[in-house]
């Protein structure tokens, strides 16, 4: 085959390739369309749902195992005055309302809940959740990303913060030092998720972010627990500001 024969085929070749391209993106495109439609009508369903329940709606438990441990830690905040807690990454609000039932009990207690709340199942379920037990006034919900609400939080105003976002490592890592400068001296910080899917590779799962952080802020706080979940406790004021 000549060198003009070989460029002519190649032409040839790319033009058949074009329409199936096209075809190709634009199913793609139809398919993001059907699944945003299917995604409404799914939210619309729940929604109908969840306006006759009477109970709340949780489709998942990762809170139990834990709340033994945040108990003992956190007794010192029970019941007491303008506690303040932030959480990040509040799924369907069962962990939300155990803290809300355990520790922020008193009345000027309360927690600010940030989370994209990308599949509205998980946001129709936790507004639901939020509702029916009757403590939406305690509730401060900020929908969008950490690293664009975060800022917008004053330093230093958090007695508890628990990081439970994005399983990303520097997702967790701007979290991590992000909730150390909004937490008060004294202030409790838990991560959750320090051993989840040890196998990924260390940018896609928390504990690399974790351990950078710790070491990074080394001498400045108080290692409480470090199994599945680590907390800690801020010992000091930040002198570096």
């Amino acid at each position: 085959m000549t060198g003009t024969e070989s460029s002519w085929s190649k032409q040839e070749t790319g033009k058949q390739r074009e329409p199936t391209i096209v075809v190709v993106r634009i199913l793609e495109r139809l398919a993001a369309v059907l699944r945003r439609l299917q995604e409404r009508a799914d939210a619309a369903r729940l929604s109908r749902q969840l306006e006759a329940a009477a109970d709340y709606s949780f489709t998942t438990d990762y809170v139990s195992s834990n709340v033994s441990e945040w108990g003992r830690l956190l007794a010192v905040y029970q019941g007491q005055p303008a506690v303040r807690m932030l959480e990040i990454g509040s799924y369907e609000g069962r962990s939300t309302l155990w803290f809300l039932n355990s520790i922020l009990t008193h009345p000027t207690s309360g927690i600010v809940c940030v989370d994209p709340f990308i599949q509205a199942s998980r946001e129709l379920r936790f507004d639901h959740n939020i509702g029916i037990a009757g403590v939406v006034e305690k509730v401060t919900k900020r929908k969008g990303r950490s690293e664009d609400l975060l800022a917008q939080l004053p330093r230093d105003s958090f007695d508890i913060i628990y990081v439970d976002g994005s399983h990303q490592a520097v997702n967790v890592l701007f979290d991590a030092v992000s909730s150390w400068f909004l937490l008060k001296a004294g202030g409790v910080l838990i991560f959750d998720d320090y051993l989840w899917e040890i196998d990924k590779p260390p940018s896609e799962r928390p504990q690399p972010a974790i351990d950078l952080f710790l070491a990074s802020f080394e001498g400045r706080y108080e290692l409480l627990s470090k199994a599945y979940q680590v907390i800690l406790r801020k010992s000091a004021p930040d002198s570096n500001r």
